[in-house]
């Protein structure tokens, strides 16, 4: 049932997908355009129905070949153009640069074969949510190695408020899980009806060992709110995860996060400039109140709003030589990140069903084939290229005293400070951030293109700092956030009354 069109849906669904009920075209090879029918008004009037896979796939196909025309009308290379190429460190093949562009228009043309689809349709989450009030807690695992941090972790989320679920996506046998005492113990919570735990045996659904499995749709979250923790945490204060879960009430069509990473065109100035323009677009979304807009939703978005554009990656055959976005893991960026990291991140849970949509198995293909199985930098970008917007961040510690983890010994890597408390990966197998930094080219590339980055989330306050010298030109919100300082969460603070 809708009870708007156009703006924000609100739907009543049997199906833990939130998706109107729209029945398919009849004609136009199943593509459902601007003006498609809605079969279940009574008088079959004309809407738009942005949300649906089929208009949202035909939006990225446009981005794609536009910025594929963009980076085909730059001179070609020749023996003035850079030559600095992606290092690779991996003997795994990239994926095809605007390969999306193919991927798109032969599913089209798989689809025109099945009508109807024989599998769920998927559709963009509402652009907000503002009658959520609680979340799922997604955790995943397949060793007994991290049970005691993950059961700590797991018994102090079931204690909160705002926790209504706990799943536990297991990639292994379940003969694993119980022949530890810890993963008996959690067993024993699945039985106890008034816990919130539940596991998910990822294998028994004939799934793979794969870090998308916490993404896979056969989860079934309860709750269109999921937040997703790593089985080592960290497992963020209670206080700024409802920062976070108000964040994404107001912005629930994209990714939330409060451990953004960011991607640097530092070797690039037409990139830089162009992210300087789109940001500029962002911070005024933001100020304006019409941030959660979707720049597919004509209907809401009104006359004079530009939403923020993507920047092109151009390939090699141009005089730019290779568009090299360099993985910057020194730092959480609240401005100009493009991924966020799984700890502590929210989505709606709409985004599962196209996470694991036909039209990406190329996608979760190279996941497996690489050595980093980069899905947390995949989930960013097809989020990002779906929605046409950036992710939205949030601060991971407020002003309260918060015990901090005893932390090893801090390197310096580069002239620059490092926190290796997690991620172990990174600083403990050879040459990880390089290979990080290949996949996160081959995964671009394939798009051809990336989002400005996102809006850090002091807009707004006055710890918004804009620096400007002959070097630089950035904002930044600082390292701490006293609690009375998050805009949303304040009485007349910007975005509070957007729920």
């Amino acid at each position: 049932t809708i009870r708007s069109i156009g703006g924000d849906f609100e739907t009543i669904s049997s199906s833990f997908l939130d998706a109107p009920t729209l029945k398919r075209p009849e004609n136009g090879g199943g593509k459902l355009h601007r003006n498609a029918t809605n079969n279940s008004n009574s008088n079959n009037k004309q809407v738009m129905d942005y949300r649906h896979e089929s208009f949202v796939f035909q939006q990225m196909l446009e981005r794609a070949k536009g910025n594929l025309g963009f980076c085909d009308s730059l001179p070609p290379a020749d023996e003035n153009t850079p030559k600095q190429m992606v290092e690779m460190v991996t003997n795994v093949s990239a994926m095809s640069e605007f390969g999306i562009i193919q991927a798109v228009d032969s599913w089209f043309g798989e689809e025109e074969k099945k009508q109807p689809p024989n599998r769920e349709v998927c559709y963009l989450p509402p652009s907000k949510s503002c009658n959520a009030t609680s979340y799922s807690v997604i955790l995943m695992s397949h060793t007994t190695e991290r049970l005691r941090p993950m059961k700590r972790g797991i018994d102090g989320l079931s204690s909160r408020e705002l926790t209504a679920e706990i799943i536990l996506v297991w990639n292994s046998n379940r003969t694993v899980l119980a022949s530890h005492d810890i993963g008996k113990t959690l067993m024993g919570y699945c039985e106890d009806k008034d816990h919130p735990f539940r596991i998910f045996y990822s294998l028994e659904m004939g799934l793979p060992n794969s870090l998308l499995n916490r993404y896979h749709p056969m989860i079934q979250p309860a709750h269109e709110a999921v937040v997703f923790f790593d089985d080592d945490g960290p497992f963020f204060p209670e206080s700024a995860m409802a920062a976070g879960f108000e964040l994404w009430k107001r912005n629930s069509g994209v990714e939330v996060g409060c451990m953004p990473r960011q991607f640097k065109f530092s070797t690039n100035e037409r990139m830089k400039e162009r992210q300087k323009v789109e940001t500029e677009k962002s911070i005024q979304q933001v100020t304006e109140g019409w941030q959660s807009v979707s720049p597919y939703d004509s209907i809401q978005t009104q006359q004079g709003q530009d939403h923020p554009g993507f920047i092109p990656r151009c390939h090699s055959h141009t005089n730019e030589g290779v568009n090299v976005l360099e993985y910057n893991y020194f730092d959480f960026m609240d401005f100009h990140a493009h991924m966020v990291l799984p700890s502590g991140s929210f989505l709606h849970r709409n985004f599962l069903c196209f996470i694991w949509h036909p039209l990406f198995q190329e996608i979760r293909d190279f996941i497996l084939r690489h050595p980093t199985h980069p899905d947390d930098m995949t989930v960013s970008c097809i989020i990002s290229q779906l929605t046409g917007k950036a992710p939205r961040t949030f601060p991971k510690r407020l002003a309260e005293p918060v015990p901090e983890p005893t932390k090893p010994s801090i390197p310096e890597v580069d002239g620059n400070y490092v926190d290796q408390s997690h991620r172990r990966l990174l600083w403990q197998q050879p040459k990880w951030g390089d290979m990080r930094a290949e996949a996160i080219n081959s995964i671009f590339g394939y798009f051809g293109s990336v989002s400005a980055g996102s809006v850090g989330w002091c807009v707004g306050t006055e710890l918004l700092k804009h620096t400007v010298n002959r070097k630089s030109d950035f904002y930044d919100c600082g390292k701490k956030s006293p609690s009375n300082q998050i805009p949303w969460m304040q009485k007349g603070g910007l975005g509070h009354d957007q729920c």
